[in-house]
This record gives C-alpha cells, sequence and structure tokens, in this order.
C-alpha cells in the first residue's frame, strides 16, 4: 500500500501548477495523490484572468467523505474564509505526520488567491511542519521588506514563532544570490545552492516543490532529506522544461516527469 498526500489547491487548466502538478509530481516520486479542489483558476499560459473559490460546502463532503489516512498533508491555493476552516479543522483531525505549505497568494501577474491573511496565518500557517514561501510571500506575511541575508533569517525567525517546524525561503527571487534557498529551523539553519536558471519555464515550480518535498517524507525519508531531495528533482524539472506554445509572451512548464 502506497503512503497517501492529501493536497488541498487550486486547478489550473494548464496542468503546470495546482493540484494537477501537485498529483503529477506525487505519483512521479512514489506516493498516491488525492486531491480536494479548492478553487478554479482561469488562466492561460499569459497569466490569471479570474479566480473562482469552490463553494465551502463542496470542500466540506470531499473532507468529509474521506476514507484513507494520509501520511502528509501539501496545501496550495487555500480559497475564501470558510475554507481555511475546513482545511485547519481536517488538519486537526486526520492529523497527518506533517503538513507541507506552499504560500501561493498571488499569480504570476499578482491577481490574490486569497482572502483573510490574518486567518490564514492563525488557522493554516500555524500547522505547517514546513513552510515554503518564496521572497515575495515570505515578505508578505511577516511584514519583513526581505532584501539581504539578515531580513531572510528575521522573516524565518517570525515563521518560527507563529509554530511552524521548519522554514524554507525560496530565492527564485533574491536580488543578492538568486536561487539560493534558506532552510531554519529552531535546531539549525542552512543555505541550499543551485546554480539560478534564467528560463520562462518555471510556471509552478512552487507547487512542485512543497509537493515534492510531502512527496518524499510521504516515503520515508525525513525532513532535510525530502527538503534537498526536492530542490535536485525542482532544479531537474526546470532544466527540462518546455514551452506550451510560442508566444513569446508566454511562460512554459516544468517537466514534472523527470525521474
Amino acid at each position: 500500500m502506497k503512503s497517501i498526500v492529501l493536497v488541498f489547491a487550486g486547478y489550473d487548466q494548464t496542468s503546470g501548477a495546482g493540484v494537477i502538478a501537485d498529483a503529477r509530481t506525487i505519483t512521479c516520486i512514489g506516493a498516491h495523490p488525492v486531491c480536494i479542489t479548492t478553487s478554479f483558476v482561469i488562466q492561460n499560459t499569459k497569466g490569471v484572468k479570474e479566480v473562482i473559490f469552490l463553494e465551502p460546502d463542496i470542500i466540506k463532503k470531499h473532507i468529509d467523505i474521506l476514507d484513507v489516512k494520509p501520511k502528509v498533508v501539501k496545501i496550495g491555493v487555500v480559497g475564501d474564509d470558510n475554507a481555511i476552516r475546513l482545511i485547519s479543522k481536517a488538519i486537526d483531525t486526520l492529523k497527518p505526520e506533517h503538513v507541507v505549505l506552499d504560500t501561493p497568494l498571488f499569480s504570476k501577474n499578482d491577481t490574490p488567491l486569497f482572502k483573510s491573511l490574518e486567518l490564514y496565518k492563525d488557522l493554516i500557517v500555524s500547522k505547517a511542519t514546513i513552510i515554503t514561501p518564496n521572497i515575495k510571500e515570505a515578505s508578505f506575511i511577516t511584514g519583513i521588506d526581505i532584501k539581504t541575508k539578515k531580513d531572510i533569517e528575521q522573516a524565518a525567525n517570525i515563521f518560527l514563532d507563529m509554530g511552524v517546524k521548519h522554514v524554507v525561503i525560496k530565492g527564485g527571487h533574491r536580488e543578492d544570490e538568486p536561487g539560493v534557498d534558506f532552510y531554519k529551523s529552531m535546531e539549525e539553519s542552512f543555505e541550499i545552492k543551485k546554480d539560478f536558471i534564467q528560463t520562462r519555464t518555471t510556471h509552478g515550480t512552487g507547487c512542485v516543490y512543497a509537493s515534492s518535498i510531502a512527496s518524499y517524507l510521504a516515503i520515508g525519508n525525513d525532513v532535510k532529506a525530502s527538503i534537498i531531495k526536492a530542490k535536485d528533482y525542482v532544479d531537474r524539472a526546470i532544466k527540462q522544461g518546455y514551452m506550451l506554445n510560442n508566444d513569446k509572451d508566454s511562460w512554459g512548464v516544468l517537466n514534472i516527469s523527470t525521474p
């Protein structure tokens, strides 16, 4: 029997991000995905046009009918405030070994993917075993205007104070050292270094990174090993990414099937 990763995330019709990308990643690494959709993100390869949050009653029905025990829960786009409450309650009920929180609060073209930040912090962030924000998301959630390594560490400390056990602040948007991630727990901190890849085939990177961490945890790796293996997995997937059309204004996607 395979270990289960329960996913709460949005639906992206390009399949480069959201629940489809999550499911593909989890399957590729060797766990089994069970996915509950929280929203429909109306988008193409140029950006998001609209976000439709699912009715809470629909999300609740999906949660209530679950008859499997997830080892890990991975959370992406959460939806509206009622959905946040439902997801938080589901975590309390299911008691997974780990909760991996991606924080896609805005799309690539800055469309908001959330409602109440304070509720999100109180009910979702506080329950995360691992959180994986990029620089912009970490700045927004913590209130720190991140510019330097010292700022990154300060933001990580705020996440730890919120109750998060392990913080990975992604470095794709870093000005000083692009592509260098920063890890911190109560016990240690270190940087995870990979060469920055200048490419348009990065749509869904955050989803795939968090899902790969969740997957490696689900198949038996510890937190540190899961984070490092996930970084390697995403690095390979970006390098072998591909475009979905020939439009110079479009973005491409990761090759999630990369072994």
